[in-house]
Order: C-alpha cells, then structure tokens, then sequence
C-alpha cells in the first residue's frame, strides 16, 4: 500500500511493500542499464547469456561464465 503525500499534480507516492521476487527486479534493473550495448540482433542473445548466469537451476561452472563473458563482450563489440 502507498504512502501518498501531496495532491493534485504536485503528490508522489512512496511504495512501502518490497518487490516479490527481488532477484528477479535486480535483473530487470541490470537489464535496463545495459542493454544499449548491444545492436538489436544481440540483445535477445546477451539476454539469454546473463538469464543463464543469473537464474540457472544450476551454477554455472567457472568454464561456462568465461564463455558466456566473451560471447557478451563479442555481442556488445561487434
């Protein structure tokens, strides 16, 4: 439930419920900040690559995240 403070055109609304899959927020925040780093035919791609660093029902190995770092650093340098 907000916490409304002002009215009319001059009122702003302060949200005291946390997000309810926080992780999933700080994704879509990384996500935001950085996807102009990539032309529009590698973003779905980067945005594979970092869901599967992030949310894998698995850890990704030491192995796996160094592939994953280049195929991102190829998709934004390309």
């Amino acid at each position: 439930m907000p916490i409304t403070i002002g009215n009319g055109f001059l009122k702003s609304e302060i949200l005291t419920n946390s997000p309810r899959n926080t992780k999933e927020a700080w994704w879509k925040v990384l996500w935001e900040k950085i996807k102009d780093f990539f032309f529009s035919t590698g973003k779905a791609k980067a945005d594979r690559c970092l869901h599967e660093m992030l949310f894998a029902d698995r850890t990704p190995t030491r192995e796996r995240l160094t592939e994953i770092f280049f195929e991102l650093k190829e998709l934004a340098c390309a």
